[in-house]
């Protein structure tokens, strides 16, 4: 509740490097703790208004503070704020005065020892989330792939490598898979060339995708990635416990419930534009085979006139030459034109067809995963 001790507190931790957040009572203390993660909590035990320990133990009220970390610092020690250190799990007990240089070694101690916690508890949840999941890893350095299959082989034995798109694409065409993990640049097709290749495919369309490469993250290959629907975009060198995280974090079933969403609600944008691009190609057509045929009609009335004004006995005059030919002509545009607009409905037919199917797989999938939720 000392703004002086306060201050000094916050520009030595933040010399440190950390985020610190500071409150003059435990009602602003409160309020911190329930609108932000907390790595660590230092408070005294005198205070007005609520003191450290009912702080303390409305922190350990918050699920996410079971097991938060915390520093008393006070001026007084009795026996019964020692018996509540233990209740509470209070990790250090400072008696002013301190040396600030004790503290931080100690806040770097049990912010260390928080983490290691936090990844043993992560490794084991991974380990149950990827159980039996199929995982493909595609990069052309054979290290690069020792190392992902290793690590990944603590959470599921169904790792398979590739070390080039040709690989991959006929591994793909065999098998089903769970998760992708590729690099980008690799001799003769890049990894974009395989996502794409796998977003048009029935069995592969909404497989989450994690590239991991040493491209540089400029804003046309981002670009790019949005338009693909990558998952994460991750450069080399890249920590495991990062890919980790960021596999866990798109195998979750909610991430990939909104996912699955966005990706339908995607293929009706692209069938409503593909829909309203084939209105406007065969209305043009339709316009120009319309025009050509009252064109040829003319033709026609105008040859029949002369013809009937010509004896039989006389030779076909200049005029009827003429109309003969420009009569063919139209009859070889029409026929050219009819046969463009029967082939432009056929290829329309079979790009909505396509979209339908992509969009009825990624459904399946959303079913599917609904239904084991």
């Amino acid at each position: 509740d000392k703004i002086e001790i306060l201050d000094i507190l916050e520009d030595v931790l933040k010399e440190e490097g950390y985020n610190v957040f500071t409150a003059i009572d435990a009602y602003v203390a409160i309020d911190i703790l329930k609108n932000e993660k907390i790595d660590l909590l230092l408070t005294d035990i005198k205070m007005p208004g609520k003191n450290g320990i009912q702080l303390i133990e409305e922190a350990r009220k918050l699920l996410k503070y079971k097991n938060l970390p915390v520093i008393i610092l006070t001026g007084v020690k009795s026996r019964e704020t020692v018996l509540k250190r233990k209740e509470l799990n209070v990790d250090v007990y400072l008696v002013k005065p301190y040396s600030m240089s004790e503290l931080v070694l100690i806040i770097k101690k049990l912010i260390k020892k928080k983490r290691k916690n936090i990844e043993k508890t992560d490794k084991r949840k991974n380990k149950k989330i990827l159980k039996d999941f199929r995982v493909l890893v595609v990069d052309d350095e054979e290290d690069i792939r020792d190392i992902l299959e290793e690590y990944l082989r603590e959470f599921t034995s169904r790792i398979y490598t590739s070390s080039s798109v040709e690989e991959a694409i006929k591994f793909l065409k065999m098998n089903e898979i769970d998760l992708l993990i590729t690099d980008l640049a690799m001799p003769e097709k890049d990894g974009f060339s395989l996502i794409e290749w796998m977003q048009n495919q029935e069995k592969h369309t909404g497989t989450p995708i994690i590239i991991v490469t040493g491209v540089k993250r400029d804003r046309e290959t981002i670009s790019h990635s949005i338009e693909l629907g990558i998952d994460r975009f991750l450069v080399k060198p890249v920590f495991l416990e990062k890919l980790s995280e960021s596999v866990v974090d798109i195998i979750n079933p909610e991430y990939l419930k909104k996912k699955y969403q966005n990706m339908i609600a995607g293929y009706d944008k692209m069938l409503e534009k593909i829909q309203k691009k084939e209105k406007n190609q065969l209305s043009e057509l339709r316009l120009k085979i319309e025009n050509l045929d009252n064109k040829n009609y003319e033709y026609k009335k105008e040859y029949t006139a002369i013809s009937l004004k010509t004896s039989k006995r006389d030779n076909k005059t200049e005029s009827l030459k003429t109309l003969e030919e420009k009569i063919k002509l139209c009859e070889k545009k029409l026929e050219a034109l009819s046969d463009e607009l029967k082939n432009t409905r056929k290829l329309y037919s079979v790009q909505k067809r396509k979209i339908k199917n992509l969009q009825k797989a990624v459904r399946k999938k959303l079913d599917e995963l609904k239904l084991s939720a």
